[in-house]
C-alpha cells in the first residue's frame, strides 16, 4: 500500500500529500482518497460543522478511518475524548504517536 497522509488542521503545516483546513473538505479526502496516515486536530474553527472527534465517528461509520492517525490537538480533553474513541471504539494502539490497528 502506497503512503498517503491527510493533514485535517485549520491551522497547523505539517508535511502531507493532502491538507484539508476545515471538515467538510477533510471527509471528502477521506470517502475518496485512500488515506493511509491521517493527522488530525480537534479544533478547526468557528465555521466548521464538526470537530476532529465527529470526524472519527463520521469515518468509523462510514467506513473509512486510516489504519494509522496522528492527533494532533493541543485540546488535551479533545484528546482524550479522540484516544478513547480510537482505543475503544477502533481498537487501535499507541506506537509512538501513531495510532493504529
Amino acid at each position: 500500500m502506497e503512503k498517503l497522509t491527510l493533514l485535517i488542521d485549520d491551522m497547523r503545516n505539517i508535511e502531507s500529500d493532502l491538507v484539508a483546513r476545515g471538515s467538510i473538505l477533510g471527509r471528502e479526502y477521506l470517502k475518496t482518497h485512500k488515506i493511509t496516515h491521517l493527522y488530525l486536530d480537534n479544533d478547526l474553527g468557528d465555521d466548521q460543522d464538526m470537530e476532529g472527534i465527529d470526524i472519527l465517528a463520521w469515518a468509523r461509520n462510514e467506513g473509512c478511518v486510516p489504519p494509522f492517525i496522528y492527533p494532533v490537538t493541543a485540546n488535551p480533553v479533545a484528546r482524550r475524548r479522540m484516544i478513547a474513541l480510537l482505543e475503544n471504539d477502533l481498537g487501535y494502539v499507541n506506537n509512538a504517536g501513531w495510532w493504529s490497528a
